[in-house]
């Protein structure tokens, strides 16, 4: 029965062909879909290394230094961490986009790596992600403040590809609290913890980083639901195609029936041809969706392991979907093969 289905396979290889293809376009964007749900906690976990976070300060009512405002005196913090702003705001060069804002010492030890250029120096001065539009030397509007960009970061962004704009302290004072010498938070760069003032809490990164993605649980819950969506598209390709060849072949599986194969090797052939076909779209898919990744306008991180269940997930699918050609395999006839009746 291997022997049979392989031959069909040769033989409407047209058809399995487009199926494939088809198939694997869908497994695709499933992978793209799942590398985009994971890029999130990739993209806090940059942005936190970034920064050489190994806890924070924040007010006691908040849940983590992202994920609200409440301004505290920066005075307030304790020696040796460092103070930070941080705020989700619109910068406009030739068009406005939503950028998330960070404002640090100049200098400190937690401004983040420099890509490009040179590190702000004075009050008016920025460094951006290299996913923003902005290049050194353009002067962006941020709340009516005007900055220069100076240097340039690596690929730094969060929520779904928001760029990391960082700017001076003094700046995000002016921008966020009306000068004001009020911070955000503190970054404590060090494994050792101080002992929190009244009235504030000290934070692990990991903690941070889950707050974070507090907010991009809605999201994350709908890309789940839509891969899902697509696992059931792919079932109901690899099935129809499999019922259609079903159809196609009933007086075959009549014969056999007819010379004594057993019903359990006759329904392993329909299934092979449905596992083939899933695997092959499912490798298929792999490959596309490292292709369409780099091109993707959010940012996507497939993981090798992703890749490697793909494969796995799309035996499962193929036989989920031979089931739909099973059941009426099942039913036919060895009469059939004499010219009875189905």
């Amino acid at each position: 029965m291997v022997h049979a289905a392989l031959r069909d396979l040769l033989f409407r290889r047209r058809r399995y062909l487009i199926s494939t293809f088809g198939c694997g376009l869908v497994f695709a964007i499933g992978l793209v879909m799942t590398g985009l749900s994971d890029a999130f906690p990739v993209e806090w976990e940059r942005t936190i290394q970034a920064l050489g976070a190994k806890s924070f300060v924040t007010p006691a009512q908040l849940s983590g230094p992202f994920s609200g405002a409440s301004p505290f005196e920066g005075d307030r913090l304790p020696a040796g961490v460092d103070p930070m702003a941080f705020a989700v705001q619109t910068a406009t060069l030739d068009e406005p986009i939503t950028v998330a804002m960070l404002g640090l010492v100049p200098r400190s030890a937690s401004v983040p790596e420099i890509e490009s250029g040179r590190g702000f120096e004075n009050a008016g001065e920025a460094i951006v992600s290299t996913r923003s539009p902005f290049g050194i030397g353009d002067t962006i509007l941020v709340s009516s403040h005007e900055l220069r960009v100076v240097g340039t970061l690596g690929d730094l962004s969060v929520n779904g590809g928001m760029p990391v704009v960082v700017v001076p302290l003094g700046d995000a004072q002016e921008i966020l609290y009306r000068g004001l010498p009020l911070v955000g938070a503190g970054i404590i760069r060090s494994d050792e913890r101080p002992t929190a003032p009244d009235g504030l809490q000290v934070q692990s990164a990991a903690t941070a980083r889950t707050d974070a993605l507090r907010l991009l649980a809605s999201a994350r819950k709908s890309i789940d639901f839509v891969k899902v969506l697509l696992w059931l598209v792919a079932a109901l390709i690899i099935g129809s195609v499999t019922f259609l060849s079903v159809i196609e072949r009933l007086r075959d599986f009549a014969v056999f029936k007819a010379i004594g194969t057993s019903v359990p090797g006759i329904a392993a052939g329909v299934m092979l041809q449905a596992v083939a076909l899933a695997l092959v779209s499912s490798v298929l898919g792999v490959g596309l969706g490292w292709l369409i990744a780099p091109v993707f306008p959010l940012p996507v991180v497939i993981s090798p392991v992703a890749a490697l269940l793909l494969p796995a997930l799309g035996a499962a699918v193929g036989l989920m979907a031979s089931l739909f050609g099973l059941s009426r395999v099942l039913k036919v006839e060895p009469a059939l093969a004499f010219g009875g009746a189905a």
